[in-house]
């Protein structure tokens, strides 16, 4: 029967072949072949060429194969069925006349080539499900593993993260949060803080801060955040809403920053700016003020040498004098406030300051005053003014003595050692500078300073101690006294506590100085030449001539720096020196220099101002002017200068 067969399809193989080729070409995109679309025609020949191998040889085991072999080819099982029918109907097509036995002969061939045919196919297919299932669940496993360690990674990053994280549902309430949150919020775990509203955590209300939200998306600003004992700090909150698929909201995400040291930071910075201001103020009151005082003291210097004054009225001119100079150390404190008043600096040692104060205080401080004394022997030199120096000392223990007097246990320590200022430790002092610094300290057990008083302390003028029992000028001055030294002041204080302020002088390494004393007469001092005066106020102007001519000069006065300039033309050639004020109208003492120095470029100059700052100082000095005096200038003072200035 397989002849017959054979037959029969090698008959009709074209036909075959053409039915085969439209339904592949029909299954084009059904199928997934690896051939290219011309070799179809060949593959449905092939397809033939195989039944009629099969009829031939009966080999199951090579049918079978074709089968897989046009599976794995990319033939779909709608194919493979149309070419087993195909072959089928032409096999029987030429089996009519066939009888019974024959037929059911003929039928079981086609239905074993049909079977193995399908089987093979079938088997094959499988194969490739099962290998696309396990390729599709390596990527899913390989796809899961990369999710997961990302997540880790990030869940990580947030765990690990210095930034405090709290993550919270649409309501407000608490799902996770990191360490960083829990250490910020001063709670003992993590796991407490779940379920805990923002509210409860800000003085911002959960209500308004979800509105936002929703509006914008974010919200950014600065709160006062509430940590686990109530206690408020102040917190930067960065805030956004966690969106769905579908843009809806699903939490809100929140990272808190605590920026207490940024706010301390600007407040130091604020502060510093306030000083500066009250200083600017403070300078130009004292310039005027000195200016009054240099008139009444210098017209009371003039009388008092009358050898004709009456007792009596000499007695009330010296009160007057006296009055006089007190003002005159109320301005000079002004002046050290505002860094106007110079001062020299040697290499000191400041235990020898503190030893000799220290003594003036154990004198005059009440008996139950305990003083710890701790001086350190190898205390480095710093730069200093005695006198200065000792001024500090003195009113910070005036200052701890008053603050002791309703104390139970009064003791006033104070401390000197060598101390080397880090970059850390000058970030949090106001003015810190680093280096190796000489450390005074001065603590006592007083009533301490309130928080709202602290950045006031050093401000002119302000007193805790009521009236008549305080200028408000101790403090602002030893903070202008540091500033000139180029260092800085620190204290720390509460209510009932105490206070401890710590000054810090720049340290001079290796080098010694010796501070030297200037004996002052109390007469006029001898003097000859002739002098240019120049000064807008008119008092002092007078006071300057007497004086001078007293002393012996020939004087020539100007009442401002153009007429100065102009009078030192025609009077060139007969001057010794010129006495200029630094502030006039028309033409001020800096510009009346200068062309002065061009008329004649040997001029000597004495410079008198009552608003001296270094800056100005040295830009006199390059501009030529030989000294330089502060008001109220002593008239002996005033003297020798003009004599120094034209001997030299």
């Amino acid at each position: 029967m397989s002849d017959a067969i054979t037959q029969s399809i090698r008959g009709d193989i074209d036909r075959i072949s053409s039915g085969i080729e439209k339904h592949i070409t029909a299954q084009i995109f059904e199928n997934r072949y690896n051939l290219h679309p011309r070799q179809i025609k060949q593959v449905a020949r092939e397809e033939v060429e195989a039944g009629l191998r099969f009829f031939s040889d009966h080999d199951p085991v090579a049918l079978v194969d074709w089968g897989r072999r046009r599976a794995r080819e990319g033939v779909n099982q709608e194919t493979a069925l149309h070419t087993a029918r195909e072959i089928r109907d032409a096999a029987l097509a030429q089996m009519e006349n066939l009888d019974a036995s024959s037929l059911a002969e003929v039928l079981g061939e086609i239905d074993t080539f049909v079977s193995l045919y399908l089987a093979g196919f079938a088997e094959e297919v499988k194969t490739q499900i099962l290998t696309e299932q396990e390729h599709m669940r390596i990527a899913l496993s390989t796809s899961l593993q990369e999710r997961k360690r990302e997540l880790y990674i990030k869940n990580q990053a947030i765990n690990t993260s210095n930034e405090a994280v709290l993550i919270a549902d649409c309501s407000g309430k608490a799902t996770y949060v990191n360490p960083a949150f829990c250490e910020l919020s001063g709670f003992s775990d993590c796991a407490s803080l779940i379920g805990i509203d923002i509210a409860d955590l800000s003085e911002r209300t959960t209500r308004t801060l979800v509105a936002e939200l929703q509006e914008t998306g974010e919200w950014r600003g600065e709160i006062r955040g509430k940590r686990f004992d109530e206690s408020l700090y102040p917190a930067e909150l960065v805030a956004s809403l966690i969106r769905g698929p579908a843009d809806e909201p699903l939490g809100i995400m929140t990272i808190w920053r605590d920026i207490t040291l940024r706010k301390e930071n600007e407040m130091r910075i604020i502060q510093g700016q306030k000083m500066d201001a009250l200083g600017e103020l403070a300078g130009g009151i004292s310039h005027d003020f000195n200016n009054i005082l240099a008139a009444i003291t210098g017209f009371a210097e003039l009388v008092l040498m009358e050898e004709s004054l009456a007792p009596q009225f000499r007695s009330d001119i010296r009160q007057i004098k006296i009055a006089a100079d007190r003002g005159a150390d109320l301005t000079n404190q002004l002046r050290l406030f505002t860094r106007q008043e110079a001062a020299k600096l040697e290499p000191q040692n400041l235990n020898e300051i503190m030893s000799e104060t220290i003594t003036l205080i154990v004198r005059t401080f009440p008996k139950d005053v305990q003083i710890d004394e701790r001086l350190d022997p190898s205390l480095w030199l710093c730069w200093a003014n005695r006198t200065q120096v000792s001024q500090i000392i003195m009113n910070l223990c005036v200052n701890a003595r008053d603050a002791m007097e309703k104390s139970a246990h009064k003791r006033l320590a104070i401390e000197t050692r060598n101390v080397n200022v880090d970059a850390a430790m000058a970030q949090s002092i106001l003015n810190a500078r680093t280096g190796h610094h000489v450390l005074i300290s001065v603590s006592d057990t007083g009533i301490g300073i309130c928080p709202e008083d602290l950045p006031r302390v050093y401000e002119p003028f302000f007193t805790t101690k009521g009236t008549r029992k305080g200028t408000g000028l101790g403090l602002a001055v030893v903070y202008g006294i540091i500033q000139g030294h180029q260092g800085f002041i620190d204290v720390s204080s509460s209510p009932e506590e105490g206070a401890r302020f710590d000054v810090y002088l720049p340290a001079a390494l290796d080098e010694r100085g010796t501070p030297s004393t200037v004996a002052k007469t109390q007469d006029l001092p001898i003097g000859k030449g002739t002098i240019l005066v120049a000064d807008d106020e008119t008092q002092i102007l007078s006071i300057m001539e007497r004086a001078l001519h007293r002393a012996g000069f020939t004087v020539y006065s100007a009442h401002d720096g153009e007429e100065a300039v102009a009078l030192f033309q025609e009077k060139n050639a007969e001057l010794d020196a010129v006495i200029l004020d630094i502030n006039m109208p028309a033409m001020n003492g800096t510009e009346c220099l200068t062309h002065l120095k061009r008329i004649n470029p040997d001029v000597r100059v004495v410079v008198m101002t009552g608003q001296t700052i270094d800056m100005t100082a040295d830009t006199l000095y390059s501009l030529g002017a030989k000294r330089i005096l502060n008001k109220p200038v002593n008239l002996i003072d005033l003297v020798n200068a003009v004599n120094s200035a034209i001997e030299n």
